[in-house]
């Protein structure tokens, strides 16, 4: 093997080394944007009080019933939180996080089903 072949090989393994090296940055950059994300709209979700409209899936008829909700629009996604608004409504959410959960407004709290 001459040495311009195996200083060749070198340089090859090199450049393999550093796109790896740049897909695991790119890798670690995306997750953490994202978890930025989640971290940014959950402190939005909690701390404020006038969430925007446009981010829910809309709105929840008056006496609605906790049955109701977990039968239909939160089939299958728990816990479901309750938040307050200034304004009066509340704003229900069924699952943890904004990306794999349902958001609803409703003007009223949600009533215990009775039977």
């Amino acid at each position: 093997m001459t040495a311009a072949v195996a200083a060749r090989g070198i340089y090859t393994q090199r450049g393999a080394n550093r796109r790896l090296f740049g897909g695991i940055l790119a890798t670690c950059a995306i997750v953490l944007l994202a978890s930025l994300l989640i971290l940014a709209e959950r402190v939005y979700y909690t701390g404020n009080m006038h969430y925007a409209r446009w981010l829910t899936n809309g709105e929840l008829a008056a006496g609605t019933t906790w049955q109701d909700l977990m039968a239909g629009p939160c089939k299958g996604r728990s816990p479901l939180e309750v938040n307050e608004q200034a304004d009066g409504q509340f704003l229900i959410r069924c699952g943890l996080l904004w990306s794999n959960s349902k958001l609803f407004l409703s003007t009223t709290f949600p009533e215990e089903g009775r039977k």
